[in-house]
């Protein structure tokens, strides 16, 4: 299956730059892409600003594609990338960045869990204050003492604790960035199994001045989750911690080296 974007061709994608983006990878989630998108097409006309919805299908096994192809036809500025296999959340985000147009960048779940409403919040935290990124902190969660809440509070400690950092949501995946940012995050050494984890990780390390904003956290209303059990999830994420302290933590200083002369080459590019 082609994996460019359905409905813009490579003239569109050089067009010019438009002000927000907004990237949400799409695994089985048929049964939210329609209310999905619908409340961030809300968002962007309450910002008040030319945005776009980039979907993308990372080998969905149900009828996702389908669905985000007649939004698509519904909507000019959602954008369609298919993936013809799973290929991970990060993949999802560089496949998404590649034919986005936004001068900031924004990445949610599928899931609504986060809210899309939030969005608008990290936008204006990040084009108003004095940060590079805006994310979004689980300060109000649906099921504080849930299974999969106190797994993620333990492994979002652990980080902190392994890379010297003080973040309450480290590993949060909803956030709001420049372009020129997101491409430094996603640019890495190592290829990583589970790099949503490391994010904020990878933001920071390279200098980046983070804002945190508290944003609810609510029940998944519709579909399934591809996380069956968090306890597993944690221990499987950390096959990534060796290269990870490595690149994150030991090599902190190359990296802020090559942030800087990245940066500086996105902003050349326009």
């Amino acid at each position: 299956m082609n994996e460019m974007p359905i409905n813009k061709d490579i003239s569109k994608i050089e067009e010019k730059m438009i002000e927000l983006s907004i990237i949400v990878p799409c695994y089985n989630e048929e049964k939210n892409i329609n209310l999905l998108t619908s409340r961030l097409q809300s968002v962007i006309k309450d910002i008040d600003v030319d945005g776009e919805i980039v979907l993308v299908n990372d080998g969905s096994i149900d009828g996702t594609g389908d669905e985000i192809l007649k939004c698509t036809k519904k909507h000019k500025n959602v954008v369609f990338v298919d993936h013809s296999r799973n290929k991970g959340i990060a993949e999802a985000w560089k496949s998404g960045l590649a034919v986005s147009r936004g001068k900031y960048i924004s990445i949610l779940d599928a899931d609504m869990q986060y809210s899309p409403e939030d969005v608008k919040n990290l936008y204006n935290v990040c084009k108003m204050k004095d940060c590079d990124i805006a994310q979004g902190t689980r300060a109000m969660h649906h099921n504080k003492r849930g299974l999969r809440c106190v797994a993620s509070r333990c492994f979002g400690w652990f980080l902190n604790y392994i890379f010297g950092y003080y973040f309450r949501d480290i590993k949060s995946g909803f956030l709001v960035c420049k372009r020129s940012v997101f491409a430094a995050i996603l640019e890495t050494d190592n290829d990583y199994t589970f790099f949503q984890h490391f994010i904020g990780i990878s933001a920071v390390s390279q200098g980046f001045k983070l804002s945190e904003v508290p944003v609810f956290f609510s029940k998944r209303e519709m579909g399934e989750s591809f996380i069956k059990s968090p306890f597993f999830f944690s221990l499987k994420s950390m096959i990534d911690m060796p290269k990870a302290f490595i690149e994150f933590r030991l090599n902190r200083r190359k990296l802020r080296k090559q942030r800087e002369a990245y940066v500086r080459y996105c902003r050349n590019l326009g």
